[in-house]
């Protein structure tokens, strides 16, 4: 039996982003694990311990130009 996920405390942003997702008309969504995305990755580490709710940057913080 598995579990209800209606009941996760994501489960309205798991539905929004499925909705929209068939809004684009494309359904195909792939894994990439951190590795494969190391930018991606040094951002999220970097916004971890932060207070903001939104980050907005003009040029590219050393963990990303070091990813070059």
């Amino acid at each position: 039996m598995g579990v209800d996920q209606s009941r996760h405390f994501l489960s309205n942003i798991v539905h929004d982003c499925r909705f929209l997702i068939r809004k684009l008309g494309e359904e195909k969504i792939y894994h990439i694990y951190r590795e494969g995305n190391k930018c991606v990755d040094a951002l999220a580490n970097m916004t971890y311990d932060s207070v903001l709710d939104f980050w907005s940057l003009d040029i590219a913080p050393v963990c990303i130009i070091s990813q070059r």
